[in-house]
């Protein structure tokens, strides 16, 4: 007797809803964090005295180059285990509170560095 062929594991189709969904929400909070950024850099209060432009200029860029990358990496991940048929929400929902305590992370040093 002939053994039947293992049947290949499925996508599991809400896992990858969700996480879809999730590196959407990703993707939108950085592309805010950067929009944001920008705009603290170009007409943000910083009066020398007061003020560190180089540390201020530093933690915008640093902190939003770090959720890029870091958005980047967990979009990379996630995808590369919904092709492999494992659970992936979890990785993209890891993504998204790292994304976003960078954000705020970044907004935070900004605001000490300018002083304010």
């Amino acid at each position: 007797m002939v053994a039947p062929a293992a049947e290949a594991p499925r996508i599991r189709t809400a896992d990858a809803v969700v996480s879809a969904v999730l590196l959407v929400v990703v993707a939108a909070v950085v592309a805010m964090g950067v929009l944001g950024g920008v705009f603290l850099l170009a007409f943000g209060e910083c009066t020398p005295p007061r003020c560190n432009g180089d540390a201020a200029h530093a933690a915008v860029i640093a902190g939003l180059a770090l959720a890029v990358v870091g958005g980047l990496g967990g979009l990379v991940l996630a995808v590369r285990r919904i092709a492999l048929r494992r659970i992936s929400w979890p990785f993209a929902l890891v993504t998204l509170v790292f994304c976003a305590v960078v954000v705020v992370a970044a907004w935070a040093v900004y605001r000490l560095a300018v002083g304010t």
